[in-house]
């Protein structure tokens, strides 16, 4: 596993929320992974409608983290999730999408360049009850 990763064979344990208030959701490091529990498709209230909400047997959640310096950065994800960046109301696009290197256990990478600032992570459509996730600076 390249260096930059490294961080993804120690997830710390978080908690997504699954309401619109996201001030009390777990805060992702960038560099971290971490173990999200999420929350029955039923019980969710996004900040913003989400691409995946058309399926009702998912698992869903929100986290948030804070960026420092403007990069592109990756989100990985040890399932198949949908991902929206969240920031001021709006989904920000994505720049790139690839799978995880071989035997990592990372499914999905999505890059997005990111301003300064505070971000909601809204995960959807996952099919187990947790997923394991990562943000770091794209290489």
């Amino acid at each position: 596993m390249p260096p930059e990763l490294s961080g993804w064979a120690h997830p710390v344990e978080g908690k997504a929320t699954g309401v619109q208030k996201t001030s009390s959701a777990f805060s992702l490091t960038l560099g971290q992974a971490a173990q999200v529990p999420l929350l029955p498709a039923s019980e969710r209230q996004f900040v913003l409608q989400s691409g995946a909400l058309k399926h009702h047997f998912d698992f869903a959640g929100m986290v948030r983290f804070h960026i420092s310096k403007k990069e592109t950065y990756r989100v990985m994800l040890g399932g198949k999730a949908w991902i929206d960046v969240v920031s001021d109301g709006k989904s920000l696009d994505s720049v790139a999408h690839q799978h995880g290197p071989a035997c990592s256990g990372i499914v999905k990478m999505v890059d997005f360049i990111l301003e300064p600032g505070d971000y909601v992570l809204q995960l959807s459509g996952n099919a187990q009850q947790d997923v394991k996730v990562m943000i770091v600076q794209a290489a």
